[in-house]
């Protein structure tokens, strides 16, 4: 397959584009003028209504992205069929909108106080919730990471490894917890809480920073994205001895 941009990080930039388009918005309409527009501007109002739907932007377009690679992956005849799982990856992104969506409900519902909406939408927004993290949780490990739960998250091969045993079940349990406050990171309670949004963004890096790891062994290993002609690995012990060369 052609070369791929290497997007995959590009959903960890829901809370960057926020914030510049708060920047933007507070410069663009001179507020910074006044030193006691801070808390209280136009640009505070404007970004309750747009800042969740900016937070998902990143999703939009990795999902746009599966598509498209769903599309070059084969011409659709019965000799080159396009690939499916770009569609299933999709939908890993596709989970986030209703996210988003009763998140951003919920918060309009609980500043007009009306308990009833609250209930419902806090109801949904939780149903979908977990279903997108551990929608992503299990693409994180089976694909992403080439674990399984049948071997006890670690290679099969032992062999064939290039971290501590202890390493992967401890990465899956970590990358559980940290997705969790990834989906934080999409609801407008948290965005507009500035010491909750610094602390998901940290812990944001840091899940995606340990993912790379794993990614990235899986795909150096596996060739789990068919980068390569070929998935063949040589071993240490398969290794040709190198034999000193006749002066």
């Amino acid at each position: 397959p052609p070369p791929q941009p290497p997007t995959t990080t590009t959903p960890q930039q829901s809370i960057i584009l926020v914030d510049i388009e708060y920047v933007a918005c507070y410069l663009g309409t001179g507020s910074w003028h006044n030193k006691d527009s801070i808390v209280d501007h136009v640009c505070v109002a404007h970004n309750n209504a747009v800042d969740p739907y900016i937070a998902m932007l990143p999703s939009l377009w990795r999902l746009l992205q599966c598509i498209r690679r769903w599309h070059d992956s084969g011409d659709g005849t019965q000799a080159h069929p396009r690939s499916p799982s770009h569609l299933w990856n999709a939908l890993k992104y596709a989970t986030v909108f209703p996210v988003v969506l009763f998140g951003a409900l919920y918060a309009a519902s609980d500043a007009a106080e009306d308990e009833k909406r609250d209930t419902v939408y806090w109801n949904c927004w939780l149903f979908f919730a977990i279903i997108a993290v551990l929608y992503k949780y299990y693409w994180d490990v089976i694909h992403d990471f080439g674990l399984s739960p049948l071997d006890g998250f670690m290679r099969r091969d032992k062999d064939r490894h290039l971290y501590y045993e202890w390493f992967y079940p401890f990465m899956c349990v970590v990358n559980l917890a940290l997705r969790c406050g990834w989906c934080l990171s999409l609801t407008q309670w948290s965005i507009q809480t500035h010491i909750l949004s610094t602390c998901v963004a940290c812990s944001e890096v840091l899940r995606r920073g340990l993912w790379n790891l794993l990614r990235l062994e899986n795909e150096h290993l596996n060739n789990a994205g068919n980068f390569r002609a070929s998935s063949y690995r040589m071993s240490e012990k398969d290794r040709p001895v190198p034999t000193p060369t006749e002066s």
